[in-house]
């Protein structure tokens, strides 16, 4: 099942992480309505994670019938053709530009969390989750995610809407509650705000949101203007909670708070229909869509480059180019999509189903 309109929230989604690391002081964000919700950005790591759950359920569809289960071995194969190949170029690039010998400390120890990161498991041990490309510390998650689908959706594709929708809420409000309990205890950010298993909540909300879709997709596009609304309401109301509580805003903002409503949100979207439709769909953001991927994953060795290679963005402080590097990081995503990840991924997607 393709579900083309939400191909480019994907890339709204990855600009938006874009602009929280290195455009918050840059206009329009530094001007003085909006630069109080710049933190807020880093909800794109929630749909992101949410938005992964629905399209691997969505992608399982075919004439609108869920299979009983997935075949494990050979999701996990095109599950890498997918990420693994740009992944390990962002990790070389990471290395190539950053990497500096001293001959003082052990080869072993200076390597020791690229050992980590090349095998995606970086944010199992938190500590280290930010330290190579931090960006890719929520690929490390998302990988995770992509080993326990098969038997999370086996088991959840036999329940009856009612209980799917039991389930999303009370696997919220779980995590929610374990969050709160976290920072009772005094728990360390990193591990809260990375290691994996605090955010399969919000991929499981995920994967509920894609089976209510993909079974009642034909009700759901008719009933699309009460789902609008539905959304704006809840909109209003879970913003209103998050800014009531300013200490558990900015712990929760990065820990699925919003995950219900963008599980809402993405099911609005997917039953988007006329002339809306259209426009999203359209080729060219279709396309900013695919390289998403790329902008996410390179956001922070285009910049390093950026800075080393072109004087006027020398000055890590310096922000009046900060949109002349979303174009070149554009550039450079829209390059290695076209002449490698998309070769890659065809490449070894036709060797998997040999």
């Amino acid at each position: 099942m393709q579900i083309p309109q939400l191909t480019v929230t994907r890339f709204l989604a990855s600009i938006s992480i874009v602009i929280l690391h290195f455009g918050l002081f840059s206009w329009p964000m530094n001007t003085k309505h909006i630069s109080q919700f710049g933190g807020d950005l880093i909800n794109g790591i929630t749909y992101f994670f949410v938005l992964s759950g629905f399209i691997l359920v969505v992608s399982q569809a075919k004439n609108n019938e869920l299979p009983d289960q997935i075949e494990k071995k050979l999701f996990w194969k095109r599950r890498f053709a997918r990420i693994y190949p740009v992944y390990f170029l962002s990790i070389i690039l990471f290395f190539a530009v950053r990497f500096e010998y001293d001959p003082s400390i052990s080869l072993v120890w200076q390597v020791n969390q690229y050992f980590f990161s090349l095998f995606l498991l970086q944010s199992w041990k938190y500590k280290i989750a930010l330290d190579i490309n931090f960006p890719a510390w929520s690929l490390s998650v998302e990988v995770f995610f992509y080993f326990i689908f098969p038997w999370i959706y086996y088991y959840i594709v036999r329940l009856k809407n009612k209980f799917i929708l039991i389930l999303a809420l009370v696997s919220w409000c779980l995590n929610i509650l374990t969050i709160q309990w976290l920072m009772t205890e005094n728990a360390p950010s990193y591990f809260m705000n990375y290691f994996p298993l605090l955010h399969v909540s919000t991929f499981l909300i995920g994967i509920c949101a894609g089976i209510l879709f993909a079974r009642n997709q034909s009700w759901l596009i008719l009933q699309r203007r009460k789902i609008y609304v539905l959304v704006i309401l809840s909109g209003i109301y879970f913003l209103w909670g998050m800014y009531c509580d300013t200490i558990a805003h900015e712990r929760f903002r990065q820990n699925g708070y919003m995950a219900l409503y963008f599980g809402l949100f993405i099911i609005a979207v997917s039953v988007i229909q006329g002339k809306v439709k259209t426009i999203l769909s359209w080729k060219p953001l279709q396309f900013l869509g695919e390289i998403s991927y790329s902008v996410y994953i390179f956001q922070f060795i285009v910049l390093l480059v950026c800075q080393r290679y072109i004087p006027a963005m020398s000055d890590k402080k310096e922000t009046k180019l900060f949109w002349l590097y979303v174009l070149i990081l554009l550039v450079f995503s829209a390059i290695v999509y076209l002449s490698f990840e998309k070769p890659m991924r065809r490449l070894l997607t036709k060797r998997s189903k040999g």
